[in-house]
């Protein structure tokens, strides 16, 4: 018995020796694991903070360019606080703005008035319009005041400017207008302009030409109604036919370019062949 004892107990003994080597192995073996895991992932720390690090370093060297097509547009970066709230107080009083839209609203205030007066004149004195009486199978072409205020570079008021303007959207082709295309002058031809007066010290003149579309003789029988606040006594019934073009209509671009074309042909200018608004001398 006590040998049997003694086999049973060496057999537990060396079971239990075995057990715990194997949990010993086992254990150093989770060790090493864990070791080689935190090994692994501090050196994953490490490269990401690495890229984080590079990241923002291009990010900081990276360089803002402002898009092309904003060099011709003044923005607001950089600015004081004084004159962010001088910019803001001209665009609001931009958008806001008294004009009035009815001639009912501006007869009540003298500048209008003599706006209005201004415009007449200059419409008179540049013989547009004939008083006459509607021809038979003709109709009449509405008229109507547009009133606006002119500020200058300060955003100051510069001028009250009241302009008769004709309902062009009535007219129809074939009957009131015919052809309405006018060459517009192209920004690249201005720039190469200017561009060469820099280059060659040449002097550059702006001329602004007062209602210009006034100057553009019609081809076409156009017929327009007596304007408000300007109806003749006594000849309520007649109609105005134009012998000029008048701001609203169709032609009148077209109309104040011929003029204009015929006048520096006439004085010697001669007319690029690929920029039909260039004119050299």
């Amino acid at each position: 018995m006590w040998g049997d004892d003694e086999l049973h107990s060496d057999d537990s003994t060396e079971e239990n020796i075995r057990e715990n080597g194997e949990n010993g192995f086992a254990e150093d073996v989770e060790d090493d694991s864990d070791g080689a895991n935190n090994e692994h992932n501090e050196g994953n720390g490490d490269r990401n903070e690495a890229t984080v690090s590079s990241q923002e370093h291009m990010i900081q060297r990276r360089e803002r360019r402002r898009p092309s097509w904003m060099g011709e547009f003044v923005t607001g970066e950089g600015l004081s606080e004084e004159e962010e709230v001088d910019t803001a107080a001209y665009i609001v009083q931009d958008v806001i703005s008294d004009d009035p839209i009815l001639f009912e609203e501006a007869v009540k205030h003298e500048k209008w008035r003599k706006a209005m007066d201004s415009e007449i004149n200059s419409i008179e004195k540049n013989q547009t319009w004939e008083l006459m009486d509607l021809p038979v199978g003709n109709r009449t072409i509405g008229v109507k005041w547009i009133y606006k205020t002119k500020l200058n570079e300060l955003g100051e008021v510069d001028k009250y400017k009241a302009r008769l303007v004709a309902k062009g959207y009535s007219q129809q082709y074939g009957i009131d207008f015919s052809e309405v295309f006018a060459p517009v002058a192209r920004m690249d031809t201005v720039r190469l302009i200017m561009a060469l007066a820099a280059c060659k010290g040449w002097d550059i003149f702006q001329l602004d030409v007062k209602s210009a579309f006034l100057h553009g003789e019609l081809s076409e029988d156009v017929y327009v109604e007596q304007p408000k606040g300007y109806v003749k006594k006594g000849k309520e019934h007649k109609v105005y036919k134009l012998h000029k073009a008048l701001y609203g209509l169709r032609q009148a671009p077209r109309a104040w370019f011929s003029r204009i074309e015929a006048h520096f042909t006439q004085e010697g200018f001669q007319k690029c062949p690929s920029e039909q608004t260039l004119f050299i001398k």
